[in-house]
């Protein structure tokens, strides 16, 4: 096989075993796209707000959340399904002060889970990555190889 042919192929493999791989992922490991938490010191109510997008929200949803105050588990909860097909919230009786960290985990049925934390008293900030950002990654590390072997092989022509 000629050298410029070769690298054609590898190329085609990559990309391939690349795309096999994303595609996995999204079958197996379903995580929670995003959580947000937010604690009142005044009702001592702390609403978690999930975003979990699924078909079926009997067969496939968040089955568990646990809550943790100061590295101590004060509450973990069981469900068999999910309010609705996207996006919902929990409320929770929790008692925290101020300068308490809370903690919260919530878990996919079918794997994969999200994770929260937050100050009682403190600004709160969410950077959560949604759950297809690892998919965007691949296909642009894939782009990049891709133009980075073409770009290659052109100079080597020349």
């Amino acid at each position: 096989m000629k050298k410029r042919n070769r690298g054609s192929f590898l190329i085609i493999v990559l990309l391939l075993i690349m795309s096999l791989a994303s595609l996995g992922e999204t079958v197996t490991a379903h995580s929670p796209e995003d959580m947000d938490i937010v604690y009142d010191e005044n009702s001592s109510t702390l609403t978690v707000i999930i975003t979990h997008k699924v078909d079926n929200r009997t067969t496939h949803y968040i089955n568990g959340v646990k809550i943790c105050v100061q590295e101590s588990i004060v509450k973990t909860i069981n469900y068999t399904s999910q309010p609705t097909e996207d996006n919902f919230h929990y409320q929770y009786n929790i008692v925290a002060v101020k300068g308490d960290k809370i903690k919260v985990a919530a878990y996919c049925n079918n794997g994969g889970e999200i994770h929260e934390d937050l100050v009682v008293g403190s600004v709160q900030s969410s950077l959560n990555i949604p759950g297809f950002a690892k998919l965007y990654l691949i296909f642009i590390l894939s782009v990049a190889l891709f133009v980075i072997v073409t770009a290659r092989m052109i100079k080597k022509r020349k």
